[in-house]
């Protein structure tokens, strides 16, 4: 997987050789793709996420890019029948996150606002079925969010 540009990440743990590699990625305008929630759902509805993705944001400056993905429960069911699986995808807007305080040092409180707000926003790319613990997003805050310019 590493040929393609794939970055392993041992599980359950801060690992920071794969947060070094993603913020040279990133630093270089690079794209990484990662899950926030940093596991699947069994569920398929959005859980909890962790706040590696908001302070790799922070620290490199990147654009977040919400993308909603949905139809991947199937995915086993169809290819068992040797039916090609339909997935959606719904991109939204690119935004960048901003820290209230001025630098990019958060107290553990504003880290995890600024997630939740990520999130929401991640959220309305899915059904309302999909979003879990983030299906409130009409009333979700922005505070932490700068829509990216064009």
């Amino acid at each position: 997987m590493t040929i393609y540009g794939v970055i392993p990440v041992h599980r359950g743990e801060g690992d920071m050789n794969a947060v070094k590699l993603a913020l040279r990625v990133l630093k270089r305008s690079g794209a990484v793709l990662l899950a926030p929630e940093g596991t699947r759902s069994p569920t398929c509805q959005m859980q909890p996420a962790k706040d590696g993705a908001v302070m790799l944001a922070l620290r490199s400056n990147a654009q977040i890019v919400p993308i909603g993905v949905t139809g991947t429960h199937r995915v086993k069911a169809h290819w068992a029948k040797l039916k090609r699986p339909r997935i959606q995808l719904s991109v939204g807007k690119p935004f960048r996150l901003q820290s209230l305080s001025g630098n990019n040092r958060l107290s553990r409180s504003e880290l995890s606002a600024v997630t939740e707000q990520m999130m929401y926003r991640l959220a309305a790319q899915l059904p309302p079925e999909f979003r879990g613990v983030y299906s409130n997003v009409e009333t979700a805050a922005e505070s932490h969010l700068v829509l990216a310019d064009g």
